[in-house]
């Protein structure tokens, strides 16, 4: 046997003996609690396949035949590969792979296949690549680089021809100004990106090995170079420096090795069917975790498919049959108890007290465990109500979580979450008169929403679909985080108002506004952690609503009007010329003609006068029904002062009437419309209030009467009596009370 071979015969057996001292260490020290989202949640299937984030801060998943969207409230689920909108791969053999085109599309590529989600419409789009493409590569920069045979075209169109003896090309990065290429024989190939030649190549092991690695690979950006996953016979983790550009294996295992995830710089998270490995990056030490322990008391051992780190620090895992876990960053502390000769016997169950005091029943001795003390055997002992779950584990009724190990006791505890700039809101979902809008549809007309919600930025209604609805979420993750939002319609609300709190669920609410009047609005809805202080500043997103003006109300309406009114001017100094022109011609008869015309004016005066009194003469007097009706009508109004929105169809639902009778009914009595017979009932009482409560504020009295903002009561009360609040108060106040 050559020296070399014993070298490396050697050294791996020392690296084992160093994986085994560095599990049994440092196991625990990376405990977790995880939270469990399975399809009794909501996902579509709980074999979980892929993992990512989409810029907008939505995780995505991919499952077996399903692809979700989480937002952190609810699963949009979709078709991993239509049909009709799947393209042949056959260049690529491995399973399930995605990544992100820019901001814009979605690719998923598995076994032979690839389908493309538009991020923008949440819809399959035909692949866009030519028929003889083989394989697609994602640089990392949000370039596309596609394989025909031999032959790799860049984004820009500028061709590589590969080298067989290389074997078969599996990934590619780009890095500054060099494009690396990772060959299924371990090679890494090196080519200046500006003109794409071939700079050199380095091989990680000896190709002898090449059988052990060379099915699979995965690369992930590490801060000094690539890491890379590398499966065959056996599984590995290589380092590629770029600097240096050497190679230098970090972990060798057995078995295959599913899927990679770079932790900053100092760890790296690997997948695989016996569970999680986490490697020390600067250490090169690695260990195991292999049961993983839940927020629900369980304790799980399952294959874990995909690992990923969100951009807050969240670890979520994809099972094979489990669903996802996700562990909230500073969810949990977690501290253990030495309790030697404890947690070995299958009798043993933690049991709890009516004042929250957890105990240990082990062979009928009941022991107090004290989370900053340690465990002591209990002299007097009330009512205990047992809480037990399976490998003698418990969860406590304030939430913290008990596991029962050999000779200790481990307690997860709820930290108290350092709070943070949240995401921006994202739009969830638009509804127009109570029906959802859809992206591409026509409503009235007009297509609303070109993109999905999320992704609009502005929404254009016409004059008769100003009754909108708009939802919005923040995709937040972490466990006991709450969110207050606020917003503001600007052009309507000079002020933002804050959403309730039952109005908010999940970390998502909805805003409504009723009838709003043609004009360019900007909605702004902000959200920030509850609790964060002044110190954290609020997240904001903005949508512009543009509400048209009726045609008769648009600019082209006005230009005719101006083109009709100048007509009419113009033929008025034609006419008023000619009748000064008759008038010259016939001077002799002007002072005959003005006193007919005085004459017919008066006439015409006397007329209407006399038309007038006719008129109010001719009303006929009220029937006591119609009375009774007005007084029901009126007291439904006044009852229902304080509620916002109160409007003309729950009036008319009050009254058991059509919307078109009620109309007809308080026209042919009041000659006022029902909106108008609602706002005057509110008006009047707005009006008592300036008086009787000379200390409330507009906003408050406006709170008060059911008007959605003090800017608009102020807007319809100098309408209706010719002054603004303030003044009409100031007025009141100065006129002296009659005894």
């Amino acid at each position: 046997m050559r020296r070399g071979g014993v070298h490396r015969i050697i050294y791996r057996l020392l690296l084992c003996c160093l994986w085994v001292l560095t599990q049994q260490t440092a196991y625990g020290s990376q405990r977790m609690l995880f939270n469990v989202l399975d399809r009794s949640e909501g996902l579509s299937d709980n074999r979980v396949r892929t993992i990512g984030e989409l810029p907008d801060g939505r995780m995505v998943f991919a499952t077996g035949d399903r692809l979700d969207i989480y937002d952190g409230s609810r699963f949009g689920s979709f078709d991993l590969f239509p049909d009709s909108l799947t393209s042949p791969l056959p260049g690529y053999t491995g399973y399930h792979f995605t990544f992100v085109d820019g901001d814009t599309l979605l690719w998923v590529k598995d076994r032979g296949r690839v389908s493309c989600f538009d991020l923008r419409t949440e819809r399959h789009m035909a692949p866009p690549v030519d028929p003889d493409t083989d394989d697609i590569f994602a640089d990392g920069t949000g370039g596309l680089w596609i394989r025909s045979g031999l032959r790799l075209t860049s984004p820009d169109d500028r061709r590589v021809t590969l080298d067989p003896r290389d074997g078969e090309i599996q990934d590619l990065r780009v890095d500054g100004d060099t494009l690396y290429l990772f060959f299924s024989s371990g090679r890494v190939v090196m080519h200046d990106l500006a003109g794409l030649s071939r700079l050199g190549h380095r091989d990680p092991y000896p190709a002898s090995e090449a059988g052990d690695f060379g099915h699979t690979s995965l690369v992930r950006r590490g801060p000094r170079g690539f890491y890379q996953l590398r499966n065959g016979s056996k599984g590995g983790l290589f380092f590629f420096d770029t600097s240096a550009r050497e190679w230098h294996r970090l972990m060798e295992t057995g078995y295959g090795l599913n899927t990679l995830f770079i932790s900053g710089d100092s760890c790296a998270r690997i997948a695989s069917a016996r569970g999680v490995w986490n490697v020390d990056l600067a250490t090169g030490t690695a260990h195991i975790t292999d049961r993983l322990s839940t927020t629900g008391g369980n304790i799980l051992s399952t294959i874990i498919n995909t690992i990923y780190e969100d951009r807050d620090g969240g670890l979520w895992l994809g099972t094979y049959n489990r669903g996802l876990l996700y562990a909230s960053p500073g969810g949990y502390v977690s501290h253990t108890i030495a309790a030697p000769g404890l947690g070995r016997g299958a009798g043993e169950y933690f049991a709890e007290d009516h004042d929250g005091h957890v105990y240990l029943v082990s062979d009928q001795v009941i022991y107090a465990v004290s989370d900053d003390g340690g465990v002591s055997r209990a002299a007097d002992v009330g009512d205990l109500r047992t809480r037990m779950g399976p490998n003698h584990t418990f969860v406590a009724s304030e939430g913290s979580v008990y596991f029962c190990d050999p000779d200790s006791i481990t307690i997860f505890s709820h930290a108290t979450p350092t709070p943070r700039k949240l995401s921006a809101p994202l739009a969830a979902g638009i509804w127009l008169h109570g029906d959802r809008v859809e992206p591409g549809m026509e409503y009235g007309g007009r297509v609303v929403l070109d993109h999905v919600p999320s992704r609009s930025r502005a929404i254009t209604l016409g004059h008769d679909q100003n009754y909108l609805t708009l939802e919005y979420v923040v995709p937040e993750y972490r466990s006991g985080v709450e969110i207050d939002f606020r917003c503001r319609l600007a052009g309507l609300e000079d002020e933002f108002v804050s959403v309730p709190e039952p109005s908010v669920s999940g970390g998502r609410f909805a805003v409504h506004y009723n009838n709003l009047p043609p004009g360019h609005y900007t909605l702004a809805v902000e959200a920030r952690e509850r609790g964060a202080g002044y110190d954290v500043p609020w997240s904001r997103s903005e949508m512009e609503v543009i509400v048209l003006a009726p045609w008769w109300r648009t600019p082209w309406a006005y230009v005719a009007y101006i083109v009709f009114a100048a007509l009419v001017g113009v033929g008025a100094i034609a006419l008023y010329t000619r009748v000064m022109r008759r008038r010259l011609e016939r001077r002799h008869r002007e002072e005959i003609l003005l006193t007919r015309i005085r004459s017919l004016i008066e006439q015409c005066e006397r007329y209407e006068q006399e038309k007038e009194v006719m008129a109010v003469s001719a009303v006929p007097e009220r029937s006591a029904s119609d009375n009774e009706f007005l007084d029901r009508a009126i007291g439904l109004v006044e009852a229902n002062l304080d509620t916002p929105g109160y409007s003309v169809e729950q009036l008319s639902r009050d009254l058991c009437m059509e919307r078109t009778g009620l109309y007809k009914k308080l026209t042919s009595l009041l000659d006022q419309s029902p909106s108008l017979f609602i706002r005057n009932i509110r008006l009047r009482r707005v009006a008592d209030l300036l008086v009787s409560e000379p200390g409330m504020t507009v906003s408050e009295i406006a709170e008060r009467t059911g008007f959605s903002s003090g800017s608009y009561l102020s807007k319809c009360f100098q309408e209706t009596y010719g002054c603004r609040p303030s003044e009409y108060a100031s007025r009141s106040a100065k006129t002296p009370k009659s005894t």
